[in-house]
Parts: C-alpha cells; sequence; structure tokens
C-alpha cells in the first residue's frame, strides 16, 4: 500500500483521535463508518465536505482496504 490515503493517515487519524485503531485493516472499516458517523449528520454535509482533505483521505482508506482485501 503505497497510495495518497497511506500518506495522509497519520494527519487523518491523529485528528479523528485514532492513531492506534486505523491501520487499513478489515477491522478498521467499523473505525471508518464510526468517524463519519460522528462528524456528518446526513449525506448532505458528506457532500458538502467531498474534497475536502478528510474526507479524501477517509475515501483513500476505504480505497486501500478493498484493495488489500477485496
Amino acid at each position: 500500500m503505497a497510495g495518497p490515503a497511506v500518506a495522509a493517515f497519520p494527519g487523518w487519524a491523529a485528528e479523528v483521535g485514532a492513531p492506534e485503531r486505523g491501520d487499513f485493516g478489515l477491522d478498521s472499516l467499523e473505525l471508518l463508518e464510526e468517524i463519519a458517523r460522528e462528524r456528518f449528520a446526513d449525506g448532505e454535509e458528506i457532500l458538502a465536505e467531498k474534497r475536502s482533505e478528510f474526507a479524501l483521505t477517509d475515501e483513500g482508506h476505504l480505497y486501500e482496504v478493498l484493495e488489500e482485501f477485496g
């Protein structure tokens, strides 16, 4: 794994307060869902932030997990 999400991951993990919990493994998908639900109230909020660094790293994290295990 060497995509942009990997490079941005340390800052993203620190921002969400979970650097020890996210590792691009299958279990990290639960963390990803939890973080998204805490951060966004609904789909409109997600769309409003879809090009933010946070959302792109979140999306990249999902991609990296699927690439590894999909």
